[in-house]
């Protein structure tokens, strides 16, 4: 029994609510072995104290069951003969264990710790979704239209890299230019920046990648392209909490993300996954979308809740985050997308354009909530429309 065998049980256990081990992640600093005592050092985990329990225990329950006559040790504060579990409260900094014969150092940092800017990008605002077909991309394209509109300079990265969207929801094709140190030049649309997977590949053409791959790319769309002064990058995510949005969390600091929903208990439940995964990240939540509220019929006016009533706000009081707005089932949304113009960008005094309006402008008095007022002079004075 030696350190790399027990790197390698390791590897078994995931850090909770991800498909990801804690190897890989970072998260065990060191392991060392004396005779058959164990003792594992972790990486500071920060505000996601809770999960530190349940590691201490996944660790504890794996390494008995591969060696039942060794003592496991957390972090060098355990003593030969302790082989339990180490309580919540006493996690606060894994230092590394003392005196081993033999160590393992697979990481030096914490998953979600040091995380490195973008040039020139002020604020960083994914919009997530528990799940597929609640509009999150169609809020997206229009989010970044209003705040356009605000009067900021904007940017919209897909990263939904299995079924790209944005390129044909602002009409264009266009393949990137390139600089002559091979950077990539977002293509231009009515002054908002667009990278997307789908300027790179034909429209019939499928995305086959496992995790590793779109790492990759969405570290080139952050620090391989040509971004230049932006207020707000809006990431399109792609639904669920998998390889992308955990790339993303330890990639860049986040100002915040918006959660998209309908008002279906299905939706709302891999909302409260899709937040969950955030706050377990240390990822603050601007708030929740609530798409498809319900519909009007043009005819009479009568008010139909499709897709049922209230769940958006219910959601948002139970888990404690801003609801920013209610976006009814609107034909003209959809029309204006498959003309590849968004709603907001097309016609800023249509109703539902001023309900972007304002979520935008509650997406800005969030995000500054969380940034004291000497960093944030640089915010233009949003323009009054409409």
């Amino acid at each position: 029994m030696d350190s790399d065998q027990i790197l390698n049980e390791l590897k078994k256990v995931k850090y909770p609510g991800f498909d990801k081990d804690i190897v890989s992640l970072g998260i065990v600093r060191s392991v060392d072995v004396v005779d058959k005592a164990i003792t594992v050092s972790l990486a500071q985990l920060s505000s996601a104290s809770e999960n530190v329990g349940k590691i201490q225990e996944a660790i504890v329950f794996a390494l008995k069951e591969r060696y039942p006559d060794c003592t496991v040790n957390m972090g060098g504060t355990g003593s030969p003969g302790t082989s339990t579990s180490v309580s919540t409260s006493q996690m606060t900094n894994f230092e590394g264990g003392g005196g081993g014969t033999k160590s393992a150092q697979p990481a030096p940092a914490a998953p979600f710790g040091a995380k490195k800017k973008i040039p020139g990008v002020r604020f960083i605002v994914p919009i997530a979704s528990g799940k597929g077909g609640v509009g999150k991309s169609t809020v997206s394209a229009n989010l970044a239209c209003a705040l356009k509109w605000l009067g900021y300079k904007v940017g919209l990265m897909d990263m939904d890299v299995y079924g790209p969207s944005i390129p044909m929801m602002f009409g264009t094709n266009a393949i990137p230019d390139m600089t002559k140190d091979k950077r990539i030049i977002p293509v231009d649309v009515e002054g908002i920046k667009l990278v997307s997977i789908g300027f790179f590949i034909g429209s019939d053409e499928s995305v086959i990648w496992r995790g590793p791959m779109v790492h990759k790319v969405l570290d080139q769309f952050f620090f391989d392209v040509e971004w230049g002064e932006l207020d707000f990058l809006l990431v399109d995510l792609p639904p669920g909490t998998g390889d992308t949005q955990l790339s993303l969390v330890q990639s860049v600091p986040l100002n915040g993300s918006v959660v998209v929903t309908t008002p279906q208990d299905l939706a709302l439940l891999d909302v409260s996954r899709a937040i969950d995964m955030f706050k377990q990240t240390n990822s603050n939540i601007l708030g929740i979308v609530e798409n498809m509220s319900y519909f009007s019929c043009p005819h009479c006016n009568e008010k139909t809740d499709i897709f049922g009533v209230g769940g958006g706000k219910r959601e948002a009081e139970k888990l404690g985050v801003p609801l920013l707005g209610e976006i009814p089932l609107e034909p003209k949304i959809r029309e204006q997308a498959d003309k590849g113009k968004p709603l907001v960008l097309e016609d800023i005094n249509a109703p539902i354009s001023k309900i972007y309006m304002e979520m935008a402008e509650k997406i800005v008095d969030e995000v500054l909530k969380t940034e004291k007022k000497d960093t944030v002079k640089w915010l233009t004075i949003p323009v009054k429309t409409g």
